[in-house]
């Protein structure tokens, strides 16, 4: 009985080991809220830092419409030193005038540790932007 219990348990940990590890990371703005809220012609953003080394950076961005027309463009950024970000994907968020709308943006490797999603706003509104970073290691 006690060797059946121990070939049990040492199946199941195996099995969970064998899963992968996954860390979500939520993504701060500037002044390190979890949001960044974005006015009109302004531009906003928020950032994470992903130190595990990982196979597949998922990012899910959301955009939560306050007041007026959401209208702009939510863009991914990466950046080796944390002070200097490029654009790393072609993929966008055209916003639209919805109450909320989001978008995930998948990065596999190479991946370098800081991300960053940024709104560009347009038109007349208030516009709350937020993300999670999802890091997967196979």
């Amino acid at each position: 009985m006690k060797k059946t219990l121990f070939f049990l348990l040492f199946s199941l940990t195996l099995s969970v080991f064998a899963m992968g590890q996954t860390t979500e990371i939520l993504m701060r703005g500037s002044d390190g809220a979890v949001v960044d809220t974005v006015s009109n012609t302004g531009t906003g953003y928020v950032q994470a830092r992903v130190l595990i080394p990982t196979d597949l950076v998922g990012i899910q961005a959301v955009l939560e419409k306050l007041s007026g027309s959401t209208q702009g463009t939510v863009k991914l950024f990466g950046s080796i030193d944390g002070t200097n970000f490029t654009q790393i994907s072609s993929d966008t968020l055209a916003a639209t005038d919805a109450a909320s709308q989001s978008k995930i943006f998948f990065v596999p490797s190479p991946i370098v540790p800081f991300y960053r999603v940024v709104f560009e706003g347009a038109g007349t509104h208030s516009t709350v932007l937020s993300a999670i970073a999802l890091s997967i290691k196979k």
